[in-house]
């Protein structure tokens, strides 16, 4: 399964439950949600920054 918006593939359950319709069926603890989607969006903005440095 991946992102709509960048393709990313989610990787994880945690991530799969907090950035799909799953995120309104489960209980969150404060800050879980958010530990899950600053993991996912990090290695998405990380992502360009990698493949930069392969390409030179």
């Amino acid at each position: 399964m991946s992102n709509k918006a960048t393709g990313e593939p989610l990787k994880g359950g945690a991530e799969q439950d907090a950035l799909t319709g799953w995120r309104r069926f489960l209980s969150w603890r404060a800050g879980e949600r958010k530990a899950a989607k600053t993991s996912f969006w990090r290695r998405v903005r990380r992502k360009p920054i990698e493949m930069g440095e392969d390409d030179e």
